[in-house]
């Protein structure tokens, strides 16, 4: 499976609601160097979901960005519409569908999902 394969789908939670639609992968160092060139290769440890995963992006998500406040407010809000869902979470990923193990209505104010 490659990464690009995961941006667009849909997301659902336990229950079957709709999170949102997957909007970028975070990737990790770490995974077994690829068997045809030997380079080191990523491994996915996290799906963004949701309408604004572009704030989670540029670093509102976590609190780590500032700037001028009416920007910082403005992203912060945006990030709070999306969520980051560890690759561990997800259950199944289907060819229009990922199933996480993520309960909706905890993260409704987004965030990170633990």
């Amino acid at each position: 499976m490659r990464a690009v394969d995961l941006l667009g789908l849909a997301a659902v939670d336990t229950a079957g609601r709709s999170l949102g639609k997957v909007h970028d992968v975070r990737l990790e160092t770490g995974a077994p160097p690829t068997p045809d060139s030997g380079e080191p290769a990523f491994a996915i440890s996290a799906l963004l979901i949701g309408k604004a995963g572009y704030a989670h992006r540029l670093g509102y998500g976590r609190g780590q960005m500032a700037g001028p406040w009416p920007l910082t407010s403005f992203f912060r809000r945006m990030a709070k519409r999306s969520i980051v869902v560890p690759w561990s979470d997800v259950e199944e990923v289907g060819t229009h569908l990922i199933s996480v193990r993520v309960d909706s209505r905890e993260h409704s104010a987004g965030g990170e999902a633990t």
